[in-house]
């Protein structure tokens, strides 16, 4: 008969870590964001706004598996690349949330399990790899979510290339 959909994580190692990697066009604005795609390379995903902004945002939600070797996940660390060196551009802070699933009918959505913040302002072009204090223990049905916050304080463009997340059986 036709085969079945295959499970990912039969093919991941049961111990040590797992990196998985999400190409840039991930990356999309929240409905509240005036940043809009410009421009998509092999590497990078160019976003710009037209006019001076005190908070924008992008978000990702990568798909990643949420067993290995028949255990639960842990969240390690994440590797984002940004580049923001337009004068007008500046990275205000990174947050990476971990969700429980399914959403909820109430406002807000699925509920919030932890986050992890960092609020350091950088003007830079870097892969910069963010560490939670405790790893992320993923449950069938998580999800987690990595939000960029962003200040403009005139017309400019920002660039993401691809992330990557560090996974271990927990």
């Amino acid at each position: 008969g036709p085969a079945g959909p295959v499970d990912p994580s039969r093919f991941l190692p049961a111990d040590g870590v797992t990196t998985a990697a999400v190409g840039p066009t991930e990356w999309t604005p929240t409905s509240s964001s005036s940043l809009s795609r410009t421009a998509l390379e092999a590497n990078r995903v160019e976003f710009s706004v037209g006019g001076a902004s005190p908070i924008e945002f992008l978000a990702l939600e990568p798909t990643v598996p949420v067993t290995l070797a028949g255990r639960p996940v842990r969240l390690l660390a994440a590797t984002l690349c940004v580049h923001t060196l337009h004068p007008a551009a500046t990275l205000q802070a990174v947050f990476i949330g971990h969700y429980r699933s399914p959403p909820s009918n109430g406002i807000g959505g699925s509920a919030q399990v932890t986050q992890f913040s960092d609020l350091t302002s950088r003007k830079e072009s870097a892969c910069r790899r963010y560490v939670p204090q405790e790893p992320f223990v993923l449950l069938p049905n998580d999800y987690v979510n990595v939000r960029l916050r962003f200040a403009f304080t005139g017309a400019a463009s920002i660039y993401v290339g691809a992330s990557s997340f560090e996974l271990a059986p927990a």
